[in-house]
């Protein structure tokens, strides 16, 4: 036919084969042009009597790189000497992604990890049909200044969106452009910094300055550092607590050598017993009939209709945090029971009750109703924060 007539043409006039050559490479191809001229140049000699017979230069070989390598039909023929350009690297190589330092495990896990190493969560979400994602393998994962600023401070965790914690974080943060590039805090879970801009992050000068600028601006110290410097703090806090009730005790011994009318002003005020065993404490005594009343539940065994919770208590009380496993139908007055019960039996509890007690989300930040459960509320492996109301 015309098509058929049109395509050996093509052929022809491409790779300066002969009619009979042209029709042998087509019809063992289905007739696919493109397919003949790769298959031409990679199994057989370019024919050369045409081509002085036209004294034309011979034409520059196509070059077509395939990640699976396709099925010929036919007769098989010698494969040529492989020439220079058959020795670059292959596509798979150029957009290989940085598996050497991509962390292998769950965002929990990766969060984890990064916390106990004192660095930053670099969450990198891929969409294998984006060619910018592969691009970011190749200009940016691949290069040894950003590899080096990566193995310093962060903990890079790399997904792709069809992946089964790629589909969880997407529907978690809300993500929806891809390549998507964030830096988290490992403790919180909360992004410090997300790359709007596409062009930003596949610039391999540009995302470097910005990865060096955010760590000059949010330095990080080591979770045991961080421990340190929290016990040193409660310390001096402690000292200077003591000194302060020194002060109000030394005052009350010299106010009480005055006047009678100013002692009977200050029989109103409280003022710490004097003594070596004066605290002060932020608990208050619970009645048996409180404590009995919260009734926690045992905590279930990992499985899919369960999942993880970590809750941050206020920070007066010293900002500890706890994690427990719960059933996603459980409701978020479970959680609080939780709480509670922990609070009692660390003697731990302000002089407010159990109706003060409430949870909120980190962000966006909101207060969460008691009676709905964990998974309606969108809290499956999430971090919330436990405060009391006024």
């Amino acid at each position: 036919g015309n098509g058929e007539s049109s395509k050996i043409q093509d052929f022809v006039s491409c790779t300066g084969a002969s009619i009979d050559l042209a029709k042998s490479f087509l019809s063992s191809n289905n007739w696919d042009l493109n397919m003949s001229i790769n298959t031409y140049y990679a199994t057989a000699e370019p024919s050369t009597s045409s081509i002085e017979e036209e004294s034309v230069p011979p034409p520059q070989p196509q070059v077509t790189e395939r990640l699976f390598q396709p099925r010929y039909s036919g007769r098989v023929r010698q494969r040529r000497k492989p020439s220079s350009w058959q020795n670059q690297p292959s596509l798979a190589k150029l957009f290989k992604p940085p598996d050497d330092i991509n962390f292998k495990g769950s965002f929990e896990q990766a969060a984890d990890e990064a916390s106990s190493a004192g660095s930053w969560l670099l969450v990198n979400i891929q969409d294998p049909l984006e060619f910018k994602c592969h691009q970011l393998n190749r200009d940016v994962w691949n290069k040894a200044e950003v590899r080096g600023i990566i193995e310093g401070s962060f903990i890079l965790w790399q997904q792709e969106n069809s992946s089964k914690h790629g589909q969880w974080y997407c529907s978690f943060y809300g993500v929806r452009e891809f390549p998507h590039v964030a830096i988290l805090n490992p403790k919180t879970r909360q992004i410090a910094k997300i790359w709007e801009n596409v062009e930003d992050v596949v610039d391999v000068v540009s995302f470097q300055e910005s990865l060096t600028e955010f760590l000059r601006t949010n330095s990080r110290a080591s979770s045991k550092r961080q421990k340190r410097e929290h016990t040193s703090s409660s310390t001096q806090d402690d000292d200077l607590l003591q000194a302060a009730i020194q002060a109000s005790l030394e005052e009350s011994a010299t106010s009480s050598r005055g006047p009678k009318s100013e002692i009977k002003q200050h029989q109103g005020k409280q003022r710490p017993e004097p003594g070596p065993d004066v605290k002060v404490v932020s608990s208050v005594e619970i009645s048996p009939d409180i404590k009995a009343a919260v009734k926690v539940s045992p905590e279930p065994d990992a499985g899919p209709s369960v999942t993880t919770l970590r809750v941050r208590l206020p920070s007066t009380m010293g900002g500890e945090q706890l994690r427990r496993r719960f059933f996603k139908k459980a409701s978020i007055q479970n959680v609080i029971d939780f709480v509670w019960d922990h609070m009692l039996k660390a003697e731990n509890v302000p002089g407010k009750g159990i109706e003060n007690l409430v949870l909120k989300t980190t962000f966006p930040r909101r207060t969460l109703n008691k009676k709905a459960t964990l998974q309606d509320s969108k809290l499956l492996n999430a971090v919330v924060q436990a405060e009391f109301d006024d």
